[in-house]
């Protein structure tokens, strides 16, 4: 499975046997909507039987179409039994359409932070490759981060404008980007000195944002008031360990990739001189 090429874990009705896939794969989606949708209120997991059957069900009309399911258009496009893309329309343009459309940042901000994480505790045994919406991850980007460039252009949501990027500056962008597409190669410890891999989804929506983070160099990011170099210190030397030739831990490959790539941006004379220099320094030590 490429970074390019990801299909999605929760099949749609479309697929022979959907319903006997999506029993199997409730166990992954029952601990996201009890644990990583939690800032959406007591609403969800109080009701989690009920979204079961909704999940499972042939039919979805009238009051049960997921264009109705809270938080939207999150809930409704992630377990949708419908998963064409005239029915992601119909989300979204009953979406846009709702007061509660105004509150399409908190979606967009809880989307980014679960998707990056996947599901809580997960290790490489178990619930690692659903992620936290099991491969739909590139799909939703697209829904809720809606350049493909860093801008401050907005869009009218519930009556208020809503930025069509979540980052409020292009600073903050290159930070987002750059911390999370490094953080894939973090390691923790177990309190007794020995080193422990962290995980984080396969699915991770960063991945795919490496276009946004060169846009972000037109911006004079290295004068920001709000840059600061040992930030970028700290996510260069997390990529270090892919030019190991034994690293200590196995990486997915999509992080491999994703990592990779940042590496490329960072060797590439089209970069700000700063940043070239900066890794060049950390990639050969003259950095501790």
């Amino acid at each position: 499975m490429t970074k390019e090429h990801i299909e999605p874990m929760i099949p749609g009705n479309h697929i022979e046997d959907w319903q006997k896939t999506r029993k199997k794969q409730w166990k992954f989606v029952r601990p996201m909507l009890k644990d990583g949708m939690y800032q959406f209120g007591r609403t969800i997991w109080e009701n989690i039987p009920e979204i079961k059957e909704d999940y499972l069900a042939n039919d979805l009309t009238g009051d049960y179409h997921p264009k109705y399911w809270e938080p939207a258009p999150l809930m409704g496009m992630w377990l949708s039994p419908d998963q064409s893309e005239a029915c992601w329309n119909e989300i979204w343009d009953e979406f846009v359409t709702d007061r509660q459309s105004a509150w399409f940042f908190r979606v967009r901000e809880r989307f980014l932070t679960i998707a990056h994480d996947g599901l809580t505790h997960a290790s490489k045994s178990e619930g690692y490759e659903y992620g936290a919406f099991g491969g739909l991850e590139k799909r939703l980007l697209d829904v809720f981060v809606r350049s493909k460039i860093y801008t401050d252009e907005t869009i009218d949501l519930g009556g208020k404008a809503q930025r069509l990027i979540p980052w409020k500056s292009a600073i903050r962008t290159y930070q987002a980007i750059l911390s999370k597409n490094t953080s894939f190669f973090n390691v923790g410890g177990d309190g007794e000195g020995n080193k422990t891999q962290l995980f984080y989804s396969p699915h991770s929506p960063y991945q795919w944002l490496h276009e946004m983070f060169i846009s972000t160099f037109e911006h004079d990011i290295e004068n920001a008031p709000e840059y600061e170099q040992t930030g970028d210190i700290t996510c260069m030397k997390s990529l270090v360990c892919m030019l190991d030739d034994k690293p200590q831990f196995e990486y997915h490959p999509n992080h491999i990739i994703a990592g990779q790539k940042m590496i490329d941006i960072f060797e590439d004379e089209t970069a700000p001189k700063y940043l070239r220099e900066l890794w060049i320094n950390v990639r050969d030590g003259k950095i501790k």
